[in-house]
């Protein structure tokens, strides 16, 4: 596990630079299941309930739970929800729920969403993605495939091959990889190399 611990900093840093993730440093043992006060929520949470890990915890081992999962601190393992997960800590494993929204955490694994993918700004993913629509304005290193749309901010750096139905990139993202649009046309495959400095 030490070794697990320790290629999760050598890859987020090499990601993201010499920044230190201070989430990642914070060991405080704490996981609360609360009920999930109404509000407004693109697809509601199957039971109603909430699964937090908040900004001082890391867990050691992976997490299941059929309602929304919200990431505040350090999980070393895989995460499965039926509900949404939102993660603003970091997570070394894959992640799979209905829909995933990454604000300023970071992932090393693959991402798999039923939904949705969402990487805001000052997030950093280093795996595969899979979902039926991305929108990344983050970092990510690994291939995207999306049926749908997939959406690149300004900010986003994608190093890895984009297979999808529709793309659409703002100026100032950057792609260093293959972007296919429209997989049932093999024609339509187009490689995309990175600007020279």
């Amino acid at each position: 596990m030490a070794n697990e611990g320790n290629n999760f900093k050598t890859a987020l840093k090499e990601l993201l630079g010499d920044k230190e993730n201070s989430k990642a440093q914070q060991k405080v043992p704490s996981v609360e299941t609360v009920k999930e006060e109404p509000r407004f929520r693109s697809v509601p949470a199957p039971t109603g309930q909430e699964t937090v890990v908040n900004a001082q915890t890391v867990i050691e081992g992976s997490i299941t739970a059929k309602g929304t999962v919200r990431i505040g601190g350090q999980v070393n393992g895989d995460i499965v929800s039926e509900g949404d997960v939102f993660i603003t800590g970091s997570v070394g494993g894959n992640v799979k729920g209905n829909g995933i929204s990454i604000n300023g955490g970071s992932v090393v694994g693959n991402l798999k969403a039923a939904v949705n993918v969402q990487i805001e700004n000052g997030s950093a993913v280093i795996g595969n993605v899979e979902a039926e629509s991305l929108r990344c304005n983050g970092k990510c290193k690994g291939d995207l495939t999306v049926s749908g749309e997939v959406v690149l901010d300004k900010d986003a750096v994608i190093q890895g091959n984009i297979t999808g139905g529709r793309l659409s990139v703002a100026t100032g993202a950057s792609i260093s990889g293959f972007v296919k649009i429209h997989p049932d046309e093999p024609e339509t495959a187009t490689q995309i190399l990175p600007l020279e400095e």
